[in-house]
């Protein structure tokens, strides 16, 4: 699509600064981060006599502060991208002193000049907003379970010069009670997974390769967005930091073929 207006965003937690670069205009202003500033975003577009349907609005990844206004720009059918905060800033340059002003032009440029390549945002499933909220939860009881697992064992050490028992009889309790809510969470999971057939067919086939989990299944299912996030296997590979990278430079620099530190390293544990 060719966009005639470019709104470049940057989100914080109460507000966010919006830039719009056409070719015979800009300008900029402040709007509070809720539905009352979204709508308040359109008029104000609308008074420069932008053309909504041909603007791309484009904003940095910040997860919980910008999703809100992702899916209230998505639901009106407006075209809107989540750039990657590392990418934006690179392509900023030399940049002496910050602003948020000049952070949301500098977004409106960067949307400008990478059009081409920018894949328009859309909201998870419902199914995958489930999965990946229990796996979520998962994890801090896993935390949880390694924590007193840690405790109980210190206080077992203990126990040969003090009586210890009650303490012991209590995180064995706490351990036993957090294993079963693990399950129940597992359980949780394998049925939402069971309702979504796609979903479902893509879990079995991770976990026929060998040293793939249910829990790492699920994992990449989610980061994947079931397979539909990534264009192919080299990106992702290269997402979760398994692709080695050449480091070499003229005849003087010979370093060792390694993989990048820039990589989400979550997924890469799992994996």
């Amino acid at each position: 699509m060719n966009y005639s207006c470019f709104v470049g965003i940057d989100v914080s937690k109460r507000f966010f600064d919006a830039y719009f670069v056409t070719a015979l205009a800009s300008s900029h202003k402040v709007f509070t981060n809720n539905r009352v500033g979204f709508e308040d975003l359109i008029t104000w577009l609308k008074s420069h006599n932008i053309d909504i349907s041909s603007s791309l609005f484009c904003a940095e990844a910040m997860g919980n502060y910008v999703l809100d206004l992702s899916v209230w720009l998505y639901s009106k059918k407006m075209s809107i991208t989540l750039a990657c905060p590392l990418d934006i800033k690179k392509s900023m340059g030399i940049q002496r002193g910050k602003s948020d002003k000049i952070d949301a032009y500098k977004i409106a440029l960067y949307a400008k000049k990478n059009v081409t390549s920018l894949k328009l945002f859309a909201p998870k499933s419902e199914a995958l907003e489930q999965l990946n909220s229990w796996i979520i939860i998962r994890n801090q009881l896993v935390k949880q379970q390694t924590s007193y697992a840690k405790l109980l064992k210190q206080e077992q050490i203990h126990l040969k010069h003090y009586d210890k028992t009650e303490q012991i009889n209590f995180l064995n309790t706490k351990l036993q009670q957090i294993k079963q809510e693990i399950k129940q969470i597992e359980q949780n999971m394998k049925s939402t997974i069971k309702t979504h057939s796609n979903i479902h067919e893509n879990i079995q086939l991770l976990e026929s390769i060998t040293g793939i989990g249910f829990i790492n299944a699920c994992t990449l299912v989610c980061v994947t967005h079931n397979f539909t996030k990534f264009k192919n296997h080299r990106k992702f590979a290269c997402y979760s930091g398994v692709a080695p990278f050449e480091y070499t430079s003229g005849s003087s620099i010979r370093g060792k073929t390694k993989v990048s530190p820039l990589a989400n390293k979550k997924v890469k544990t799992y994996l």
